[in-house]
């Protein structure tokens, strides 16, 4: 029934409005008001309603505001409390669960409790508050800046100036993401239009949906999938790569499609095309890998990958 809002001129204080009344803003006990803060949780940044709760995140911490019609009965209880800071940016209500990005990693609130998620990524992403985020579908989009270990410039980053430039794609429901790299991504809201429903995004001065597929609006950008490192469950033991069957199964043909393989310091990459069909023949020896595909076809789909091998 009334109105919260932070304001950038008093950072420690959240301002209401009068009850029933969102535009009356005077102060009295029949009117509006502040509550301020002055602890160690820092300023106070953006207040988000969430499960009949307000929730005041501020530079280091989360407080719960509990607002009732007579705002004598309000109450706050200060509910987390982290060392890095909280960008407020990134916060956004993902259906039972709030999603942000602190300065020491992406986080999961779910009104009691903050669980940090996507912690084998969350070192490449650089802490800031230039980024922008929606939820949308089951997922949380977090538009932001990442540090890659690779020299190679997709999309956005071949251009001076970006701010952002990649999109993670947080599945709160299986826990499992995606990035989408070289988007300058500044603005994202999903909203409605003729009964369908869109995930809306700005990049500079042009606006478009967010879709499947690795493009960036008419340029075709670079997929890459890597898998993680494994040992056969042999870990002492050196093993040979015999040979690797896959097929891309996607809208894209297979031409222009890389396969690789990273065994110990050594990196192997093989052009693949219909000529192959799926049947890569090989032989490279080693004790961890890991397998990586590179295209730059607008849709790929790749079944499973079949790995044979030898041991010695």
């Amino acid at each position: 029934e009334r109105l919260f809002v932070t304001s950038p001129d008093e950072r420690t204080k959240v301002f209401f409005s009068k009850n029933l009344d969102p535009t009356q803003w005077e102060i009295g006990v029949d009117g509006g008001g502040f509550i301020e803060l002055l602890d160690e949780r820092g300023f106070l940044n953006k207040v988000v309603s969430f499960g009949n709760y307000v929730y005041i995140f501020r530079d280091h911490g989360i407080s719960r505001v509990t607002a009732y019609g007579d705002q004598t009965e309000f109450s706050v209880v200060n509910m987390f409390v982290t060392g890095g800071r909280i960008f407020p940016s990134s916060i956004t209500v993902c259906g039972n669960c709030i999603m942000f990005l602190a300065s020491d990693g992406l986080y999961r609130f779910d009104g009691y409790e903050c669980t940090r998620v996507l912690s084998d990524i969350s070192p490449r992403i650089k802490p800031d508050d230039d980024c922008a985020c929606a939820y949308f579908d089951g997922k949380y989009y977090l538009a932001c800046k990442m540090e890659f270990s690779d020299v190679r410039k997709i999309g956005c980053e071949t251009t001076a100036g970006y701010r952002t430039n990649a999109v993670i794609v947080y599945d709160l429901c299986s826990g499992g993401y995606s990035i989408s790299r070289g988007l300058n991504i500044r603005y994202m809201a999903a909203c409605s239009y003729n009964g369908e429903d869109f995930l809306m995004c700005s990049e500079n001065s042009r606006g478009g949906v967010i879709v499947l597929g690795a493009m960036r609006f008419e340029s075709d950008l670079i997929a890459y999938w890597e898998s993680g490192l494994i040992d056969m469950g042999m870990p002492d033991k050196t093993k040979t790569i015999t040979q690797v069957l896959f097929d891309n199964d996607g809208n894209g043909s297979d031409n222009g499609l890389m396969f690789g393989i990273k065994i110990d310091d050594l990196t192997a990459e093989f052009s693949c095309d219909r000529m192959c069909n799926g049947d890569i023949r090989l032989s490279l020896s080693g004790r961890r890998f890991s397998f990586f595909i590179l295209t730059n076809t607008p849709r790929i789909n790749a079944t499973p990958l079949c790995i044979k091998y030898n041991t010695v």
